[in-house]
């Protein structure tokens, strides 16, 4: 008998897998908002944007959505995955997410160097 096979461990995988939903179905849509409002405040007052909390909430938004959509990913990719030498959607969840890698990378040097809009 493996250690995951038993009641106790698999309940806690259940409680782990609703966690991870709670956090995806609450902190992915808190976040958008967080940042929305954000963007309203900095553009109608720039000044209590600047100086107040706005900017550190801001960012605290932003980097808190990435890690929340890179765990949503990693934990796709590990649920997909059967396999090194197996064709089949491991290694398709594989190249989605290099591709979404490397779009972002680009996009990040591309609004840091200004290029384009």
């Amino acid at each position: 008998m493996e250690m995951y096979d038993t009641p106790f461990m698999q309940s806690i995988g259940m409680f782990t897998f609703l966690v991870y939903i709670a956090v995806f179905t609450i902190g992915i849509p808190a976040n958008i908002y967080v940042l929305f409002r954000m963007r309203r405040l900095a553009s109608s007052d720039n000044e209590r944007y600047r100086n107040g909390t706005g900017i550190a909430l801001c960012s605290m938004a932003a980097a808190d959505l990435c890690s929340i959509l890179l765990i949503c990913a990693q934990n796709v990719h590990q649920m997909t995955y059967t396999g090194h030498n197996d064709p089949s959607a491991s290694s398709f969840t594989a190249n989605l997410m290099c591709k979404g890698a490397e779009e972002t990378h680009y996009g990040c040097h591309r609004k840091r160097l200004k290029i384009g809009p």
